[in-house]
């Protein structure tokens, strides 16, 4: 296309029109050279005009033929077309022909790609978006070992089909390599963004290149995610969360006090723990120690051998 526009700059044409591709935009992923072409388009068209030469760029959303996609309705070939003729009557040099389900839009758990943030309203939420993976957590320590790599197998293809843009995991076999499905880079980075959200893990930003297929993935989560066995700390450990949760709204003033309160408890538990007389250790009372046992606990203090 530079090459066209290279031999007619010079020429008195009346329009030069580009037929571009939403993937340019958005939902790219697994599209790379695709969507790099249309960006091309969509770039020579605004340098063109910034020449003074004519320059449209018409960019279209999938069509009825095309792969589905979540978010999108495909155009049929007579709507296309009426697109085609009405985009003449609109000045602006790059122009999206596209098809739009907004409400599936809306409850994409990714969020919206950005050029669309400005045409869909997202209803503000009340809480946060997510609860650091401890609802899933709870449901697999329900499950025999089976159901959870059946859960997770299911996680990891539900959400490989939404970098993907389908609506159906059907579109994620379980064994075949992400790469042949059509991931990238950008992908993984997506459905590793998707992964942290919904199991609270940070995964290594190699994951999807490491464990190349979902059911690979799943297993990997499952081996994370693996329920430990009940013990005491375990409720301890999740009053700490609940109460590391309800920390985030105070105020500079208000953390500084909570802080050292919490700086105390731990010093004093600190303290209970290594103390002589709480572990149990012999020579714990001075009153009663020989001379020995005194210069013994000196040099230990002192770190003398």
């Amino acid at each position: 296309m530079w090459n066209l526009h290279e031999l007619t700059r010079d020429r008195d044409l009346a329009a030069f029109v580009m037929i571009s591709s939403s993937t340019g935009l958005m939902h790219g992923a697994g599209r790379v050279a695709r969507a790099a072409a249309s960006a091309h388009l969509d770039a020579l068209a605004a340098h063109r005009r910034s020449l003074g030469l004519p320059a449209r760029s018409f960019v279209f959303g999938p069509w009825e033929t095309a792969p589905e996609q979540e978010g999108v309705v495909p155009l049929t070939a007579e709507e296309g077309l009426d697109l085609f003729d009405a985009a003449f009557g609109v000045p602006d040099t790059v122009l999206v022909l596209i098809g739009l389900d907004r409400a599936v839009l809306r409850a994409r758990p990714d969020g919206l790609p950005a050029p669309l943030r400005v045409l869909i309203r997202v209803p503000s939420q009340a809480g946060p978006r997510n609860d650091g993976g401890r609802a899933l957590r709870r449901r697999l320590e329900e499950l025999t070992e089976p159901e959870r790599a059946r859960v997770l197998l299911d996680l990891v293809r539900t959400h490989a089909a939404t970098v993907l843009g389908s609506s159906s995991i059907a579109a994620v076999e379980p064994d075949r390599p992400f790469q042949e499905l059509g991931f990238d880079s950008l992908a993984a980075v997506r459905l590793r963004r998707l992964l942290n959200t919904a199991t609270g893990l940070r995964l290594p930003a190699t994951f999807v290149f490491d464990h190349p297929a979902a059911r690979a993935a799943a297993a990997f989560l499952a081996a994370e995610l693996q329920p430990a066995s009940a013990d005491a700390v375990q409720p301890v450990l999740a009053e700490i969360e609940q109460l590391g949760a309800s920390l985030s709204g105070f105020g500079p003033g208000e953390r500084a006090v909570i802080a050292a309160r919490l700086e105390a408890v731990l010093r004093d538990w600190r303290d209970a723990d290594t103390s002589p007389r709480a572990a149990g250790e012999p020579g714990d009372d001075f009153a009663t120690a020989s001379d020995e046992e005194l210069f013994q606990a000196l040099d230990s203090e002192l770190g003398a051998s």
